[in-house]
């Protein structure tokens, strides 16, 4: 007999979700549904709960906002609107009430196009199952996806780089990577009070703002890149093994 499966709501921008909906067509579908888009996964069918279910859709809807705005440079992200319980007959039973939609106000890129416009080519339809894959088995990852979800505030931005700067998993006598003028740029001016005031890390008055201080917007897209170029190293076949 068929079982019942479990379909994820997700709320946000319509063109963002036809974008990222190209890239997830295996294991995780991202698809037009009865009740709007949709996330089906097979990691759903092994959880014995509504709960689980749930949770584990909040934290793939997150990931899946995360690589909006890692591979299509949206300003906004995704919400996780609730779950539809799929009987054998094809039944649907809304079990978890919804969130306001998320509306975007910029435009969204990926690859050579741009998505929300008439005359925007569509995405390489590259699937991106693999990023949910590596944030599964690397808890930086996973980390970094997570903050990066969040609005960028100079804690959240620093806190993304600092997963991708962990020792965790460094193969031995691997040393550490020196920073690039850009990044002490950045970390000078998230640090400091004198540049971002109370969205500093740290509260010393005293201590010298650089004399030309990373915007926010700046930061943001400097951790992005970085976050991104981490995520393909670690893809790559020479990553293998690590």
């Amino acid at each position: 007999m068929k079982q019942r499966r479990w379909n994820a709501i997700v709320e946000g921008p319509d063109s963002m979700l036809t974008a990222l909906a190209l890239h997830f067509r295996g294991r995780t579908r991202l698809e037009r549904g009865p009740d709007g888009w949709e996330l089906t996964d097979e990691r759903f069918e092994a959880l014995a709960s509504a709960a689980e279910v749930g949770a584990k859709a909040r934290e793939l809807v997150s990931q899946l906002s995360a690589l909006g705005r890692l591979r299509l440079s949206s300003r906004h992200g995704l919400a996780y609107g609730g779950l539809v319980e799929v009987g054998p007959a094809g039944h649907r039973t809304r079990r978890i009430s919804g969130v306001a939609h998320v509306e975007v106000d910029g435009p969204i890129t990926s690859g050579t196009g741009t998505v929300g416009g008439p005359s925007a080519p569509p995405p390489p339809p590259e699937s991106w199952e693999r990023y949910l894959d590596l944030a599964s088995d690397d808890e930086r990852v996973h980390a970094a996806l997570a903050f990066l979800d969040l609005p960028p505030t100079w804690h959240h931005l620093s806190a993304a780089l600092d997963a991708v700067k962990s020792k965790q998993r460094r193969p031995a006598g691997r040393r550490r990577v020196k920073r690039t003028d850009e990044e002490e740029l950045f970390h000078w001016t998230a640090n400091n009070y004198a540049a971002v005031g109370t969205q500093a890390r740290h509260g010393d008055p005293l201590r010298q703002a650089p004399d030309d201080p990373m915007t926010l917007p700046e930061a943001r897209a400097f951790v992005r890149r970085r976050v991104m170029a981490w995520l393909d190293e670690l893809l790559s076949p020479a990553a293998e093994g690590r």
